[in-house]
């Protein structure tokens, strides 16, 4: 007599699901600026600090993991002319350890304006 018998065999396929990145701060927010500006940017606080690296523009391109500036101490924007925009966009790139469980975060932008009075009329 047999004691025991064979069941079927299961399989489970299992994949780590990547988590977005949360969007830098840039401070200060959108505002009027009269000659420069100094800007901030920070990293969200529920990331994973070590190897976090945040890349900024201020050329109206969208940052990313190969363009733009490696953020590592705030920047003067400036100075500005009449009525002029400039606008910094930042994100937030994962550590090339962890590139399988975080992706980049989506870019944040803040913009900027010159002064709107003209002392020559």
């Amino acid at each position: 007599p047999a004691w025991f018998t064979s069941s079927t065999v299961a399989e489970a396929t299992v994949q780590a699901a990547q988590t977005a990145l949360g969007a830098p701060t840039i401070s200060p927010g959108a505002q009027r600026v009269l000659t420069s500006i100094t800007v901030t940017n920070t990293a969200p606080g529920s990331i994973p600090a070590a190897g976090v690296t945040l890349r900024y523009t201020t050329n109206n391109t969208a940052p990313s993991a190969v363009s733009g500036t490696v953020y590592s101490a705030p920047f003067v924007l400036g100075p500005f002319s009449m009525d002029q925009q400039r606008t910094v966009q930042a994100i937030t790139l994962p550590p090339t350890t962890l590139s399988n469980w975080f992706t980049a975060s989506p870019v944040a932008s803040v913009t900027y304006t010159g002064p709107n009075f003209n002392y020559g009329t």
